[in-house]
């Protein structure tokens, strides 16, 4: 970890201890020792790390955002103010969606100690004083002057309140960084306009993604139906519950009645058709002609349509109102290590068939696989040779050839390409040499090739994403100065800056659609019902819709802010509205 700039006051109070001394001396009092090992651990260059232009990690709707009135948006998570001098530049070490950090701190030197761990403090540099070694951030503890060394403590308890001069938003420790509240952390922000917050993003579980009650009384829980009963709020956990389901032919409006919970018109399956049905085949079943409401199954082909190229294209056999199944697709490419599976929008695709997931199927599938082990990731023909007692490389022998140990100057689990390694059973105790920066650096066994390089190895955060959801994680409104021009927002290693949102010209006074997403019908009532046990149901949702883009005529530069808008559901009754904010580019 790097030592932060130093304040004001620390200098003054520095060239004051260094007069005193000079003074000691003319006076023929004790010589201090030589004080360029101090001077040498203060790092007044303003690097990339202590810029403050934080990137700002935005809810799914946009990039980072700033409200017209300066504040930062209540999705922002960034926080790079008590970034130290010299950090990485880049992004943080957390890896929750949004958590980004441009300055970790201390912990840039390496993976942090975890509470309790065993690991002993971190050596970060040299020094002569705590003071020269304390970065301001008291999410990952004090650190300490010991020898002649910085060390690292160990940080604070995610969710510990901490506070950053200069800002007011509720903060609070993630990670060992003193980062902004955010819905979906799992702590409520007392300031903020959060009603609830349990750590998930499911709806109707007591508490909903944009952190509001999910019910808080019956109102909000009535779907309009009054067959399945009246909906009750159980304000213990502000879950819906479903109510007791009216008797059938109760009267839910002119020539309609209630029957199995659903308001359907009067008679409707008793077999005759009224003046009101378009049939009546006595029965309540749907898909057979005639379905539960007295509709005809389907009049027309796009009745049928279940919108999967998989399934083929469905019709409508207008003389029975009954649907008709497409020819489906032929899904086989002939390949015994591979899946054949079918997507309902881009159709046919064959997923290798690797059950410990590392990219090797069995060898007892055929000639096409050539992992022995397909229950151990570590084990596939070409894998590196483990002292562990396994056949790791599937040659027949048993721990034949050491591991080759690769250095990882930021500790991101990949080493630069064309690092070379050290062949050893054990990783090697020594720090490896050659790591900038100040980074200690660790060690790791993943080859740097086909993919796997490390195409940055100073930053943590500029690595190969190897998954789609992890490649998501990526985006990023700051950039790290310390790399060359074209590769400083590069943090997926695909040699490439991609920017995130490329429309321009974007009318920001343009409307929002909504789509409104009907409630499952409840079902006859079940014997957890009758004894008065409900499950709860789904309330009405609604989508909002519209485009989203700059409303200038040029895309922004990555890192670069703009006005920015877009269509978003808020309040508790999820009004959709169109947006427009000063937001920054994010870029991967």
């Amino acid at each position: 970890m790097k030592v932060s700039n130093r304040t004001g006051v620390v200098l003054v109070a520095a060239l004051a201890f260094w007069s005193c001394e000079a003074e000691k001396r003319s006076l023929g009092g004790e010589e201090l020792p030589d004080a360029s090992a101090a001077d040498a651990s203060v790092d007044d260059s303003p690097g990339p790390g202590g810029t403050g232009d934080a990137a700002a990690t935005d809810d799914g709707v946009g990039p980072a955002e700033t409200d017209e009135d300066g504040k930062t948006d209540e999705s922002s998570t960034t926080d790079d103010s008590n970034a130290p001098s010299g950090g990485d530049g880049g992004l943080g070490t957390t890896d929750d969606p949004g958590a980004t950090d441009d300055g970790p701190g201390p912990r840039d030197a390496g993976p942090p100690d975890e509470p309790g761990s065993d690991a002993g403090p971190s050596v970060i540099q040299s020094c002569a004083r705590d003071a020269e070694c304390d970065d301001g951030n008291v999410c990952n503890g004090d650190e300490l002057c010991i020898e002649g060394e910085c060390h690292s403590a160990s940080r604070v308890d995610d969710g510990t309140v901490c506070t950053i001069e200069g800002r007011d938003e509720w903060l609070h420790c993630v990670a060992g960084n003193c980062i902004a509240s955010v819905c979906g952390d799992g702590l409520v922000d007392p300031r903020g306009d959060e009603r609830c917050d349990d750590g998930n993003a499911i709806d109707g579980d007591g508490c909903e993604v944009g952190c509001m009650l999910s019910c808080e009384t019956a109102e909000h829980c009535d779907d309009g139906n009054v067959c399945n009963g009246a909906e009750s709020c159980n304000t213990d956990t502000h879950v819906c519950q479903a109510g007791q389901p009216a008797a059938d032919q109760t009267s839910c409006g002119t020539d309609l009645e209630c029957n199995d919970g659903r308001c359907l018109p009067v008679g409707c399956g008793d077999g005759t058709q009224s003046s009101t049905e378009q049939c009546d085949d006595g029965n309540l079943d749907d898909g057979d002609g005639c379905d539960s409401d007295c509709t005809y199954s389907c009049e027309v082909d796009a009745d049928c349509d279940d919108a999967s190229v998989c399934t083929g294209t469905e019709t409508c056999d207008v003389s029975t109102h009954r649907c008709v199944a497409g020819e489906g697709l032929a899904c086989d490419d002939d390949i015994p290590c591979t899946d054949n599976a079918c997507d309902p929008v881009s159709g046919c695709f064959y997923p290798l068939i690797d059950v410990d997931g590392d990219g090797h199927a069995s060898d007892q599938l055929g000639a096409c696989g050539d992992d022995c082990d397909d229950d151990n990731s570590k084990v596939y023909t070409g894998a590196a040779e483990l002292c562990d007692g396994l056949d790791n490389d599937c040659n027949g022998k048993t721990d034949d050839n050491s591991p080759v140990w690769y250095p990882d100057c930021d500790g991101d689990g990949f080493a630069e390409q064309g690092a070379t390694g050290v062949t050893q059973c054990d990783m090697p105790t020594s720090s490896p040499s050659g790591c900038d920066r100040g980074l200690v650096g660790t060690w790791t066994e993943v080859k740097p090739t086909g993919g796997y390089d490390d195409c940055y190895d100073s930053n943590a955060d500029a690595r190969p994403r190897l998954t789609q959801t992890e490649n998501d994680k990526s985006w990023s409104t700051s950039g790290d100065l310390s790399r060359p021009t074209g590769a400083r927002f590069d943090y997926n290693c695909d040699d490439v800056e991609e920017k995130h949102y490329t429309a321009v010209n974007m009318d920001p006074n343009a409307g929002c659609g909504i789509i409104f997403i009907p409630p499952p019908v409840i079902g006859p009532v079940t014997t957890l019902q009758a004894q008065g046990v409900f499950a709860p149901i789904i309330l009405d949702e609604q989508d909002c819709l519209g485009a989203r883009g700059w409303t200038g005529s040029t895309v922004p530069a990555c890192g670069s802010s703009a006005e920015f808008t877009y269509c978003s559901k808020y309040g508790d009754d999820g009004t959709c509205a169109r947006r427009k904010k000063s937001s920054a580019q994010e870029c991967r």
